[in-house]
């Protein structure tokens, strides 16, 4: 069951917020109430329904395709210090499909540490990987199936150094 739903019906929510004028005025959490509603299930699916699983159709050399049906979206918070813009934010399940009398909504699953490199530009991104194939042996992160997790950040690291 987890090779069959994990990665398709996942939706990973990177940036979430409102821009002036309507943060001052609750306008993120607006844009989280929306991001439960039954539009935004349905985007996905007319979205992701003819896509190609690129990982599962490595491993099994040959396409493999899977019914995507958005059941959780995950996201963290951008400053490290609490969720509050996704607080009670609650939506009745049956408009997005679900039984009646439930609730969807967002939940604290707890606390992560991590990095990222968003704060990269992609001129500074391109100039890394200019510098890194004229380094003697090559490029040594080639960003295909296999080679290790967030080849992105294995460059940047590279030519950093």
């Amino acid at each position: 069951m987890k090779a069959e739903r994990v990665g398709i019906n996942m939706m990973d929510i990177t940036v979430c917020g409102a821009v002036a004028p309507y943060n001052p005025i609750l306008g993120g959490k607006l844009v989280c109430l929306l991001l439960c509603s039954s539009e935004i299930v349905h985007a996905y699916r007319e979205r992701y329904k003819n896509h190609v699983s690129v990982i599962a159709s490595s491993m099994a050399a040959k396409e493999v395709h899977r019914d995507p049906q958005l059941v959780l979206m995950a996201t963290t918070s951008l400053y490290g210090v609490g969720s509050s813009q996704y607080n009670r934010i609650r939506v009745p399940a049956e408009l997005v499909g679900g039984n009646a009398g439930e609730s969807v909504g967002f939940i604290e699953l707890g606390k992560s540490e991590g990095f990222g490199s968003f704060h990269f530009s992609k001129e500074t991104i391109k100039v890394a990987q200019a510098l890194l194939g004229r380094l003697d042996g090559g490029r040594k992160v080639n960003s295909i199936f296999g080679e290790g997790v967030n080849p992105l950040m294995r460059k940047l690291r590279e030519a950093l150094r």
